[in-house]
């Protein structure tokens, strides 16, 4: 459905692409890589990744390194389909006239209207079902498996309900209020969680098993994060504004970036001295 809508838009555009305005002329991609924090794609992949290997294990697949294989396989897809959608939906946004639009909601039921007329509201309520339904489904039994495995003394349907009924009563919130609740706490959440996939995906080509690197950038990554977010609510002041001032690209809120990597070096080279084995790959 989003390719229907993105073709149609394609060959129906409203005007021509639009020029690149405020902290998307001077830093693009920078930018375009902050928004993308919105998309919860990476802290849903982590979560899904437990459903996705357990779904493999049923199929009766044991040995790690073909369910590594599968699960990259898998993750490779994922990444070039969420890439050609997000490059339709680019251009849909790009090529629609200046209006009184919130958010990128509005700017697709617009579209939606224009281009297919009354029967857009059904194209675009078709689109939103297909593409949530999935992922909802999904990140409940995430939720839910997780849950379970460490609070075992509820079952999994009274987790799976919990979290449904969680999820229900964010969506009466409106997109625009929970991206504001959103915010802090994916400043926090994704440079840890890229932190993470960074390591875990170097770890793959050691021969031995990486302890310090996790634990020395992660924990530095999740200091900077904090203070982002502090200095983001103007509650850094004195010698700690100064400072974090200081950490390098601070001004394009990625300050975490360069102490994740100089960490993740002296881990990596502490975990070199005591080369602890990795386990058994089946």
């Amino acid at each position: 459905m989003v390719a229907l809508l993105s073709i149609a838009v394609i060959f129906n555009p409203e005007s021509v692409l639009s020029a690149p305005k405020d902290k998307y002329i001077t830093h693009p991609f920078i930018s375009g890589s902050l928004e993308g924090y919105f998309t919860m794609d990476l802290v849903a992949a982590l979560a899904f990744s437990v459903v996705i290997v357990n779904g493999y294990k049923f199929k009766g697949l044991t040995d790690r390194m073909k369910i590594l294989k599968y699960v990259c396989f898998s993750g490779l897809i994922a990444a070039i389909l969420l890439g050609m959608i997000y490059f339709a939906l680019a251009y849909v946004g790009a090529s629609t006239a200046p209006g009184n639009f919130k958010d990128g909601t509005d700017i697709l039921t617009y579209n939606s209207l224009r281009v297919f007329g009354s029967f857009g509201n059904l194209v675009f309520g078709m689109t939103v079902i297909l593409a949530c339904l999935t992922t909802c489904i999904g990140l409940v039994n995430a939720c839910a498996t997780f849950t379970k495995k460490h609070v075992p003394k509820f079952s999994y349907k009274i987790f799976a309900l919990v979290f449904s009924i969680i999820g229900f009563l964010f969506t009466t919130l409106g997109l625009e209020m929970i991206l504001k609740i959103a915010v802090p706490l994916l400043t926090l959440i994704y440079p840890v969680s890229i932190a993470l996939v960074l390591i875990s995906f170097a770890n793959m080509f050691s021969t031995f098993r990486f302890s310090w690197a996790y634990r020395l950038a992660t924990v530095i990554t999740l200091i900077i994060s904090i203070l982002q977010i502090l200095n983001s609510f103007n509650l850094l002041h004195g010698v700690i504004l100064k400072w974090f001032m200081m950490l390098p690209l601070a001004d394009i809120d990625l300050a975490w970036l360069v102490p994740f990597m100089l960490f993740a070096i002296i881990g990596f080279i502490i975990d070199v001295f005591i080369r602890r084995p990795k386990q058994a790959t089946t």
